[in-house]
């Protein structure tokens, strides 16, 4: 398991947690900003990506596992569950569910073709939704959907 990047909660409890269970071995963090140069390598070793938020507005990592064509498995909460398709761009979970959460995890671990199309699915799906062209048109349009006085 890699976790990385910035965390905003007191990192302490997890870390103990982590040695009590025995797997000080098997989690590896990269704690801190992540340059963006960086970012592909840091994704290219996962099976698939875990967002396991219990609250959240948005998420820049949901973005990127997508460009990246990753599979996602993500809780239901905020912005992921609008921009994320249930079972087309990614699997969802209730938030605080971790037994809901594993079993999201093994599934995609476990059947790799259906975790390829998933992030097949959820590369086409970032790279049309929220490309930069998008974006702008979508702008524009709200631009000139506003009255004039």
């Amino acid at each position: 398991l890699r976790v990385a990047g910035q965390w905003f909660v007191p990192f302490p409890e997890y870390a103990d947690l982590i040695a009590r269970l025995g797997l000080s071995s098997s989690v590896e963090f990269v704690k801190g900003f992540i340059p963006d140069e960086e970012v592909p390598n840091l994704f290219a070793p996962a099976g698939v990506v875990a967002l396991p938020y219990r609250d959240i507005d948005q998420s820049a990592v949901l973005l990127l596992a997508m460009a990246l064509g990753k599979p996602i498995a993500a809780t239901r909460v905020g912005g992921m569950a609008e921009i994320l398709r249930e079972g087309q761009t990614a699997l969802l979970v209730p938030p605080e569910d971790p037994a809901a959460l594993a079993e999201a995890l093994i599934r995609l671990l476990r059947d790799p073709a259906r975790a390829a199309r998933l992030g097949r699915n959820a590369r086409e799906d970032v790279n049309t939704r929220f490309s930069w062209d998008r974006i702008a048109e979508q702008t524009e349009s709200f631009y000139k959907s506003i009255p004039r006085p």
